[in-house]
């Protein structure tokens, strides 16, 4: 083999490292692109383990708002229409336009739609009447006792042939009303909750604190109370020519009839509050006989004057809504539904409801023996209420406050010794009690259970009675 010269040698081997240079690059590139690569996926990773963090901190909340729902449902279901009453809506919604005065032009069932839960029914109803007439109408779905709701609204706006007969202005309206019927069994399978009992009993409280939020709003229309129809020409050509209309009543006695009821109404109210700071129940009752028997004659003069449409005069008309009806009917809604008043024999209304308060403040502060010893003194004369008698309710409550009075009594008895706690922003949070860890749901004894932890609170369910402990 000839010998290399020194030349080629060098040669050679600047060749061989420049060869081995590049394949050194070559493989630091690819070890490069493969590590960028795991980097990728390693970040991939991590997004994808916060997302199932967030969704695994949400787990306890979310477990929480689907027993609330699950336990109420049947709640929520009362207040819908009954299957067989889906028959007779149409029927119950030509009586509503009778008793408003709108005329029903047409009336379209459209068809169903289904859901996961519940299905909904809808009628398309085309109808003509004044501003008051369409309003009552809508008002009788506001208070009727299934939820229904008005989905879709159009109205055009009529005209008054002449100007005397801008009050009575008929228009057109179009409207959708719907409601749903719920279909048990239809929304799938139910979500499987471990332990769902046991959460579901310390959840007791804040069940029921939702059962008593589910109710149906409702608004009496009162009807115009002298108010314009915002959908006519108000402009002042109209009011005048009103004005050289000669109502059927001299201007002089309109005034008259408003300033003599208003002066009834105001004295009335006087009576009524006057009556109403009585502590003696017998004066008190005969008192508001006196006033009943004068606010039967000034309806008997109030429904003369809607008849008769007495007051036309639109000034008059004004102060006549403002000082006799209203107040009036703001005097008629306190007798009806003013909880003071206690006029059969036995513990009065009001007494009861002071010893509510008093039970109440006195748990909340911790007087427990304060709280039992202040019930004692009724102890047996609560069940001689009957259910049509308003107190009956607020006995059952001051009966439901006693129990939790002695619950919490024993309650003391029992050995808590909490000395330390961990408290978790996200996840169940634990407490060691008596030197034991237990988790927020844990049961510490018989029927105690550790209900949650907070920064100064410890709160325990007991005999399902709620009872916090500063830690």
């Amino acid at each position: 083999m000839p010998q290399l010269s020194e030349k080629q040698l060098i040669l050679a081997i600047a060749a061989g490292g420049a060869l081995f240079a590049g394949a050194s690059f070559g493989g630091v590139y690819y070890v490069c692109g493969m590590m960028e690569e795991e980097n990728a996926q390693i970040t991939q990773i991590q997004s994808k383990i916060r997302v199932a963090e967030q969704k695994k901190s949400r787990i306890s909340k979310d477990e929480t708002s689907v027993i609330i729902l699950r336990q109420n449902v049947g709640e929520y279901v009362k207040i819908l229409p009954e299957e067989e009453a889906l028959t007779n809506f149409a029927r119950k919604i030509q009586d509503f336009a009778t008793s408003s005065g709108v005329q029903i032009r047409s009336l379209t069932n459209v068809k169903s739609q289904s859901s996961a839960a519940f299905r909904d029914f809808r009628y398309k109803i085309a109808l003509r009447g004044d501003l008051w007439q369409v309003l009552r109408f809508m008002n009788s779905f506001e208070v009727f006792k299934r939820f229904v709701r008005i989905s879709d609204f159009a109205i055009t706006a009529g005209k008054s042939r002449n100007d005397s007969d801008s009050a009575n202005v008929q228009h057109d309206v179009q409207m959708t009303v719907q409601s749903f019927v719920y279909n048990p069994g239809s929304g799938g399978v139910p979500v499987e909750i471990p332990n769902y009992n046991r959460k579901r009993d310390r959840l007791r409280d804040e069940i029921f604190k939702a059962r008593a939020e589910i109710r149906l709003d409702t608004y009496a229309f009162k009807g115009d109370r002298a108010r314009r129809d915002i959908f006519v020409d108000p402009r002042i050509a109209r009011i005048e020519s009103q004005e050289s209309t000669l109502p059927q009543v001299p201007k002089v006695e309109q005034k008259k009839i408003v300033e003599d009821l208003s002066r009834k109404v105001a004295a009335l109210t006087d009576q009524y509050n006057e009556a109403m700071a009585t502590p003696i129940i017998l004066v008190r009752i005969e008192m508001l006989e006196k006033v009943k028997r004068g606010m039967a004659d000034v309806k008997l003069r109030i429904d003369r004057n809607e008849e008769t449409q007495r007051i036309s005069y639109p000034p008059y008309k004004t102060t006549y809504s403002r000082q006799v009806l209203e107040p009036f009917a703001a005097l008629e809604s306190n007798l009806n539904n003013d909880k003071r008043e206690s006029p059969t024999p036995g513990i009065p209304y009001s007494e009861l409801v002071t010893l509510q308060q008093e039970m109440e403040r006195y748990l909340i502060d911790g007087r427990l023996q304060d709280a039992k010893s202040r019930f004692q003194v009724y102890i047996g004369k609560l069940d001689e209420f009957k259910p049509n008698d308003k107190r009956y309710e607020i006995a059952r409550i001051l009966k439901d406050l006693h129990k939790k009075t002695m619950t919490a009594l024993e309650f003391t008895g029992i050995r808590i010794n909490v000395s330390g706690v961990i408290l978790q922003e996200s996840g169940v949070s634990a407490a060691i009690i008596n030197g034991k860890t237990y988790q927020e749901g844990d049961a510490v004894g018989d029927q105690l259970f550790l209900k949650s932890i907070g920064p100064e609170m410890i709160e325990f369910l007991y005999k399902g009675v709620v009872i916090a402990q500063r830690r």
